[in-house]
């Protein structure tokens, strides 16, 4: 029994860590770029609402010492609950959201978001996003939504902010390059704006590297936290425990150690059940350091993500405001 289990052992392809069982991206500008379908389930009580799109993800430059530049552009629609933007108040939010891209943002060397990048360029889209908008859309709702916008992205702190309580963003550019230990685990606390109203909350999280490929020559992460409790001590002891968790798997190019895919979930806790569901998957075909590479496990155009045609209560609205914290 031990020669056969050694056998596919050596069958296995190994993981290749640069120094101190590090895993670092090695990707060339202009050559990387990748295409994915985005779902996000979010799930409170008996209230379920999925918001899906396409997109493009594109590394641009190294600021050497600073940061990594990527673009970020959104390639469909957003559907909330597989029905495009169809009210005076979604359509509002989801057109007046375009100004945002492409959004470029800076990326540390462990791979987390740290901010906007290209704030002067959405500066200088807004004066005729706005006029457009304003020529379509009438009423002192649209000019109170609008003026929220408008303090937003003249605000260096609030743009960032908008960008970090984005879950795409804080789980695709998540602290997940770095040495892990011999035994290929980190420990690290991670937040994720999971929770009502854009907060989100920190997970004390153990990050593990599977030592080998898996069948389709990829890399696996698994990553698995409970929440931490960072209310005030008098608080802790006179309220209850909280219970909240999270898992996700990342699977990572062999060659570029960029990412192909990423199935996570939070648990938030709480006396309400709640839980929220992201999926990640690469659609059609992309460039990798300048050859097309087709992933035959991923099926294009969002087909994986289709669903039953249903209504929302809360539509896209909903998803913008949280972004601002409204």
């Amino acid at each position: 029994m031990e020669e056969k289990t050694n056998t596919m052992e050596s069958d296995q392809i190994a993981v290749q860590f640069g120094g101190n069982f590090s895993l670092k991206l090695q990707l060339v500008a202009p050559y990387f770029s990748r295409s994915y379908g985005l779902l996000i389930n979010y799930k409170e009580g008996e209230s379920e609402d999925a918001v899906k799109y396409e997109l493009m993800v594109s590394y641009v430059k190294t600021i050497p010492e600073v940061a990594r530049i990527f673009k970020i552009e959104r390639t469909s629609m957003v559907y909330i609950n597989d029905v495009a933007p169809n009210t005076t108040i979604d359509e509002l939010s989801y057109q007046a959201g375009q100004v945002f891209y492409p959004l470029s943002v800076a990326v540390d060397f462990d791979g987390a978001y740290l901010e906007v990048h290209n704030r002067e360029e959405i500066i200088e889209r807004w004066p005729t996003h706005k006029r457009k908008l304003q020529e379509y859309f009438k009423g002192e709702a649209v000019e109170r939504y609008l003026k929220l916008m408008e303090e937003v992205i003249y605000d260096e702190w609030s743009l960032n902010e908008c960008f970090r309580k984005d879950l795409f963003i804080s789980s695709y550019f998540c602290s997940i390059y770095k040495p892990y230990t011999s035994d290929l685990v980190v420990k690290d606390d991670l937040f994720f704006p999971v929770t009502g109203e854009g907060a989100g909350m920190s997970f004390e999280t153990e990050q593990f590297t599977e030592p080998y490929l898996n069948d389709s020559g990829e890399i696996i992460l698994r990553h698995k936290g409970t929440v931490k409790d960072e209310r005030p001590m008098p608080e802790i002891e006179e309220g209850e425990a909280l219970t909240g968790d999270y898992t996700a798997r990342y699977l990572l190019s062999a060659q570029t150690k960029s990412i192909q895919s990423i199935v996570a979930t939070w648990n938030p806790g709480g006396p309400v059940k709640q839980s929220v569901e992201l999926l990640l998957f690469r659609t059609g075909e992309a460039e990798e350091q300048g050859s097309l590479n087709t992933d035959p496990h991923k099926a294009g155009n969002l087909v994986f993500l289709d669903g039953p045609e249903q209504r929302s209560e809360s539509g896209i609205s909903k998803m913008f405001n949280t972004l601002f914290g409204k």
